[in-house]
């Protein structure tokens, strides 16, 4: 990307991917960047801007648009939260509005489609609220509520089933236990169920489907680390990767990631996972690190598993600054592996 960002929205559609929104610098300001990604060619294209900037958005395809939902504009310590609703037409390079969220402004959801519609799911600080829009007839119509309030969480669909992974609190503001939660959404009878909990509590966490070893999975990747007795204690990003079997209703663990990363997004393209955007440490990192190729689950009664990342394909260069300091550092940008250089030496 030629702008580093993390909290964007990451989305694939024929065969390419679209980084949305975000935040791209140290003043905190939601970006209105929209670009698109060949994996065939290794290159960025700069796209329409995104009408309202938006970061911490959700973003789904959906009979070959871009719905991007939700979120905040972000203007340093001021804020608003979103209820828009802005769709993106590849074919015509344009935004269009479409009915609003209904009620309250939705920020840190989670957005998937099934069956040609749009299921919005929690968001706005701890919701449980569930919202499907159907493009064909630009409305809203409530769903089930989920069973947990759900904030900073991630979601995937696989055939008629959202799975929505979670760390959930026991209440607002609470400084008891936290618990990780996969929570189970069937379309067809508006009801949720829980599968087996993720092993490593994080938030902030990019989430796609995907097949592992031939058989269909999700994976849940990187986000922020949680201590599950101290709410408080928030390391900056992980490197882990999660994998979840519904037919087996269990979790092994992945090939963890180059680096560490948090608030960024996943998209996959020919059965490879690309992770773009996201921070690293406390500086604003460019990560695009693809496919967890060739993952084997080895023994699923143990959990262990063994895979491989992709090797290092190296393109161009752009430049961020730690969030703490000002010292340059340049990240290296690559589809197949992130470094992230100090300016004098490998970090």
């Amino acid at each position: 990307m030629s702008t580093p960002r993390y909290a964007l929205a990451v989305v694939a559609l024929n065969g390419e991917i679209y980084s949305i929104g975000g935040i791209s610098n140290t003043q905190i300001v939601s970006s209105s960047a929209n670009e698109r990604y060949d994996p065939q060619t290794d290159r960025w294209t700069t796209m329409a801007q995104l009408p309202i900037p938006s970061s911490y958005c959700a973003a789904v395809a959906c009979k070959g648009k871009i719905y991007v939902l939700g979120g905040v504009t972000q203007n340093g310590s001021q804020s608003v939260n979103l209820v828009a609703n802005q769709v993106f037409d590849p074919s015509t390079n344009s935004w269009t509005k479409m009915a609003s969220i209904p009620g309250f402004p939705w920020t840190g959801c989670s957005a998937t489609e099934v069956q040609g519609k749009i299921y919005l799911i929690g968001g706005g600080g701890g919701r449980n609220l569930v919202e499907m829009y159907d493009p064909a007839t630009n409305s809203w119509v409530a769903r089930s509520s989920c069973p947990e309030m759900l904030s900073w969480h991630a979601a995937a669909a696989l055939d008629d089933k959202i799975y929505v992974l979670a760390s959930v609190w026991p209440s607002a503001n609470s400084k008891g236990n936290i618990s990780p939660k996969t929570l189970i959404y069937d379309v067809t009878s508006n009801a949720w169920t829980y599968g087996a909990p993720f092993n490593i509590v994080v938030q902030d966490a990019a989430v796609v489907a995907a097949d592992a070893d031939g058989a269909p999975a999700i994976y849940l990747i990187g986000g922020q680390p949680l201590q599950v007795n101290s709410p408080g204690d928030i390391r900056l990003a992980s490197s882990c990767v999660q994998i979840y079997f519904p037919g087996g209703n269990y979790w092994v663990a992945g090939e963890n990631t180059p680096t560490e990363h948090a608030r960024d997004g996943a998209a996959v393209v020919n059965d490879e996972i690309y992770v773009i955007g996201g921070y690293h440490s406390t500086t604003f990192a460019t990560i695009i690190a693809p496919a967890l190729l060739g993952i084997k689950v080895t023994n699923p009664s143990t959990g262990a598993a063994q895979g491989i990342w992709g090797p290092p394909r190296p393109t161009q260069s752009v430049v961020g600054v730690p969030e703490a300091t000002n010292q340059a550092y340049t990240f290296q940008e690559n589809p197949m592996f992130i470094r992230l250089l100090e300016k004098h030496h490998m970090c």
